[in-house]
């Protein structure tokens, strides 16, 4: 997700590169195709944005007014439009948009940071298998019915499959262990 973002950052400098400041010499057909695959990849910078908790909102002037727009789709080219600039000592809105897709990125890495650290844990790996062996009785409940898993492991209910888990489990490796002629 973090690479897509970087690469969604780089080909938006290259697009403003291309176009900012607005002039004549601008090459129409490159800005085009830079423009359609910005919109292309919007989606996933957008998911990258809401997966850390990032917004970008641009508000209206307050002596005029007007709507409030947030999100990247409502605000990427805005720098293009009358709306898009800030007044006399404010800078273009687009310088907005890449410290807000840096500081995505920056989140992004963070995570994965700690993502990777938390995955060298053996005991991670202990308690990721744990939670799949004991949650299926709960997984089969939940398909069965058409609830979510946690809706049932949160209830009365999930503490009781989780024991009948453990009991089934311990039967299988019981059995297990006597067909193969552990004990």
């Amino acid at each position: 997700m973090r690479n897509n973002l970087v690469e969604f950052t780089d080909l938006y400098v290259e697009y403003l590169d291309l176009t900012y400041p607005p002039s004549m010499d601008v090459d129409s057909h490159a800005a085009g195709r830079l423009r359609m695959e910005l919109s292309r990849r919007l989606g996933d910078a957008q998911e990258a944005f809401d997966t850390v908790g990032v917004d970008l909102a641009m508000l209206p002037p307050p002596a005029f007014g007007g709507p409030i727009r947030h999100g990247l789709a409502n605000t990427l080219f805005i720098h293009e439009t009358s709306a898009g600039h800030t007044g006399m000592s404010g800078p273009p809105f687009f310088q907005t948009v890449l410290q807000t897709l840096h500081t995505a990125t920056g989140y992004l890495e963070r995570r994965e940071r700690k993502e990777r650290h938390r995955r060298r844990n053996p005991l991670f790996w202990m308690d990721w298998a744990l939670t799949g062996l004991l949650g299926i009785p709960a997984y089969l409940v939940s398909r069965i019915f058409g609830v979510p898993v946690r809706r049932i492991e949160e209830s009365q209910l999930g503490t009781a499959l989780r024991i009948v888990g453990v009991v089934l489990e311990a039967v299988l490796l019981f059995v297990t262990g006597r067909a193969l002629g552990w004990w």
